[in-house]
């Protein structure tokens, strides 16, 4: 069990192609980070306040640059206990004064610039494998490495076929929308499949807070801060107010929002979404 106290994190900003900032606790930082399984990039955004004025001048962002790549790391814990939260590019960056607090602010999304950018002109014959065609897509895609890609996607091509397109259009055209970016690795998972994750067991005990809410085939909840939670990994989820929902759970998507600073008291929450089908969830990593 992971002892929950001593919040602490630190953030890499790209300022150009030869240049890195590292900022780190107890400069004050307010962010909210949003992950999950769904098509569209996930999304970030970071407050620094009273940064040096050379290192505000230093991280700006304009975000109709859509061709301009600069890159965001932001890992958070407990003690020197850190993960990384979340991985990306900066969309937009820029510092405003607001009575006698300088902010600086920055927008992020991970794999934002891949989605714009990312382009396939492929021809591939009958037979061809479908791993290797989709292989093949993910390394068009700027920035992006391949993650983990289920046991769904093992047939060969039934006839030739000719790629020409933006490339995350193909791959979620390809393997029916199960496509998705985390943390700037390509993950390819049918909704049974699973990732194995660091937390595995959540509870009062770990951290879960209130009752959790069942709606549909999705139930959510809140916890206190976990940076070691995993987009589609499982979870086995226990209850004491609501003993009904004790099971294993898909994790499909999760919000980490708060402040860790060195001035103010730091609060960090984690809200999470978990998802159960029809079918036994399966490991595939």
């Amino acid at each position: 069990m992971q002892l929950k106290f001593g919040l602490n994190y630190k953030i890499k900003i790209q300022v150009n192609d030869t240049e890195e900032i590292e900022v780190r606790y107890p400069i004050s930082c307010e962010f909210s980070i949003d992950r999950n399984t769904l098509a569209q990039a996930n999304t970030a955004s970071f407050t620094l306040i009273n940064l040096a004025e050379n290192t505000r001048n230093k991280i700006y962002k304009d975000q109709y640059q859509t061709t301009v790549y600069k890159g965001v790391e932001f890992y958070a814990g407990y003690g020197q206990d850190l993960s990384l939260l979340f991985k990306g590019n900066i969309k937009r960056a820029y510092s405003e004064r607001i009575g006698t607090e300088f902010y600086t602010k920055i927008e992020a999304y991970d794999g934002g610039y891949a989605f714009v950018n990312g382009y396939s002109a492929r021809s591939f014959n009958a037979g061809t494998p479908k791993n290797d065609i989709l292989d093949s897509l993910i390394a068009d895609l700027p920035n992006l490495k391949k993650g983990v890609v289920g046991k769904g996607f093992e047939d060969d091509l039934k006839k030739g076929n000719v790629y020409n397109d933006n490339t995350m259009q193909l791959l979620r055209a390809i393997t029916n929308e199960h496509t998705f970016v985390d943390n700037e690795r390509v993950n390819i998972l049918l909704d049974e499949e699973c990732l194995r994750g660091n937390v595995v067991r959540l509870n009062a005990n770990t951290g879960l807070l209130g009752t959790p809410l069942k709606e549909e085939s999705s139930i959510t909840f809140n916890m206190i801060f976990e940076p070691r939670l995993l987009v589609g990994q499982a979870l086995y989820l226990e209850s004491t107010t609501e003993k009904n929902f004790n099971g294993n759970y898909k994790v499909i998507g999760f919000r980490h929002a708060g402040n860790i600073s060195g001035s103010v008291a730091s609060k960090v929450i984690t809200s999470a979404n978990l998802w159960y089908g029809k079918n036994p969830l399966v490991l595939v990593n």
